[in-house]
């Protein structure tokens, strides 16, 4: 994972993360707020 973020990656989600987690970090980080 440290090699990813190294790299670039933003957020790595591992098994067993809910998908609420991941929406909203998608909301927070990705969408554009209007």
């Amino acid at each position: 994972i440290l090699l990813l973020k190294q790299a670039g990656v933003k957020e790595i989600f591992t098994p067993g993360v809910s998908t609420r987690a991941i929406v909203e970090w998608i909301r927070e980080k990705v969408l554009p707020r209007a």
